[in-house]
């Protein structure tokens, strides 16, 4: 994919630097083994390991498995699930010695989750490192029942798009949840209190709307949610009450009018919970085809069984970490967390080497709309439009010799006005502009700062894919695609692999 995306992958990496990232890019063929892309990513990590924190894998990234475990409470479920932290964990020690299971006898592949010695799988129920990256992935092959939204190609350069649309707020969300929740009210880990936790730490007391069964995609269908979490006793393709993969597309051979709508969830961010789809390297598999919808899906993450807490992200923190405090989070004094979260006598003693998030792991829930209309002259004298976004406080201005950074502030403090000269200017310079917002959560106050807007000082811009408003969304319209001819399932694809800037 590295070469029919390669537009819209330089555009992700703009992105995420005008986010405040530095970012090493490489592609990995699909083809490669889970040790040689571990080899890989541990070589950058090496070279900066104070500073790297995330790990993006985009496209079909070879999947490692690990464990022996029933997640789902399902016996027969039991094996190895897909384990990504592998790729994350820069000091643990992996082994493919000891556990001999063969044991799986569902009806989707199940030789996938057998694991014997020597096989490429691996053994741990737990991580065995404490030095972890923030980890996600956006992997849309296999899904040949959404093949209506596009190709695999397709698919990963709308994700990007919409990417985009949210990181640039070209899109707002009601800062509320959607829960729905069913079926495991006696389960030792009521799964549903993550929702009910994160509601309040995100948008306040009462900040949350319960439906009722089979109202899930139906109400994302026309009202808009910063956050959508339902739970319901699930398969490879599906969770009850909540949905199934092919809803995404419509299901018109269906009696029932509501299962023949395509819908198209009005929610960035979801935690879906139920058996089965947590395994999430499947044909048609549910937790991954929220990511394949076409307005406005970018994570999912299978969470409930082990709680995560996910309060940081409403102080301005980006997605991958509660993922990595997670697995982090064995009540164990050696990995720095000694709460005692995990049912131990609960599905493996709440083994999580299976947790995954599906989505960029940098990603922030809170966004701010960014300055307009920026114009910069060879003597560094800088304007730009306010910020349409409320509470701006004032702008930062950042420099660098090169477009993609890393870049040094030039503001100490926030300015209020809308205009900037560099007192010591430099001849083709890159300049990036970040309006700062006085942020009010469920959690408390930050100061939050929009996507920077870079422009060179010889006038040039970094391309923007999508202008503007040129894709911008809201509740009740209908957006439609057009679907450009499927590419070969045989191209490398591309893993980004992150660290903050300074």
């Amino acid at each position: 994919m590295a070469t029919p995306l390669e537009a819209e992958l330089n555009d992700m990496e703009r992105m995420m630097v005008a986010d405040g990232w530095q970012v090493i890019r490489q592609n990995v063929s699909r083809t490669a083994t889970v040790p040689q892309i571990k080899a890989t990513i541990l070589g950058y990590y090496q070279q900066d390991p104070t500073n790297t924190r995330a790990l993006f894998l985009f496209g079909r990234i070879p999947v490692p498995y690990s464990g022996s475990i029933y997640p789902d409470g399902h016996r027969e479920h039991s094996g190895a699930w897909p384990a990504d932290v592998y790729y994350g964990d820069m000091d643990g020690t992996w082994t493919d010695s000891s556990v001999n299971n063969t044991s799986a006898s569902h009806g989707t592949e199940p030789t996938r989750n057998h694991n014997i010695p020597g096989d490429g799988k691996f053994d741990q129920n737990h991580v065995p490192g404490t030095e972890l990256l923030e980890v996600g992935r956006v992997d849309l092959c296999n899904l040949p029942k959404l093949k209506a939204l596009g190709s695999e190609t397709d698919l990963l350069r709308n994700y990007i798009r919409k990417n985009r649309q949210f990181r640039y707020k070209e899109v707002d969300y009601s800062r509320r949840m959607i829960i729905y929740g069913s079926g495991f009210e006696n389960h030792p880990t009521r799964p549903g209190a993550n929702g009910f936790r994160e509601s309040p730490a995100f948008f306040g007391q009462d900040g949350y709307d319960r439906v009722e069964k089979d109202e899930f995609l139906p109400t994302l269908q026309n009202t808009s949610y910063l956050w959508a979490r339902g739970d319901g006793p699930g398969h490879f393709q599906g969770a009850s009450g909540v949905g199934v993969t092919q809803n995404f597309v419509g299901i018109p051979t269906s009696t029932d009018p509501v299962q023949q709508i395509a819908y198209d969830p009005r929610s960035p961010f979801f935690t879906i919970c139920g058996s089965w789809f947590g395994d999430w390297d499947t044909r048609d598999n549910f937790l991954r085809a929220f990511l394949a919808a076409l307005g406005h899906s970018l994570t999912n993450a299978w969470v409930g069984f082990n709680h995560w807490f996910a309060q940081d992200l409403a102080l301005g923190y980006n997605i991958g970490c509660p993922m990595r405090k997670l697995h982090l989070n064995q009540n164990k004094i050696d990995h720095g967390y000694t709460l005692p979260i995990r049912e131990n006598s609960f599905y493996n003693g709440g083994a999580r080497t299976h947790m995954a998030l599906m989505g960029d792991p940098t990603l922030r829930i809170f966004v701010v709309a960014p300055p307009q209309n920026v114009a910069v002259n060879p003597q560094g004298q800088i304007s730009w439009n306010p910020s349409p976004d409320s509470s701006i406080v004032g702008y930062h201005i950042y420099r660098s010799a090169q477009e993609l950074g890393p870049y040094s502030r030039l503001t100490s403090a926030p300015i209020a006005s809308s205009n900037f000269t560099d007192p010591k200017p430099v001849a083709n310079a890159w300049y990036m502009v970040r309006a700062i917002k006085f942020e009010t959560t469920g959690s408390g106050t930050f100061y939050n700062a929009s996507q920077g807007i870079m422009i060179q000082s010889s006038g040039n811009t970094a391309p923007n894919l999508i202008t503007p408003g040129n894709a911008s969304v809201q509740a009740g319209q209908t957006l439609q695609f057009s679907i450009d001819a499927v590419d070969p399932d045989s191209d490398p694809l591309t893993f980004s692999a992150s660290g903050p800037q300074r």
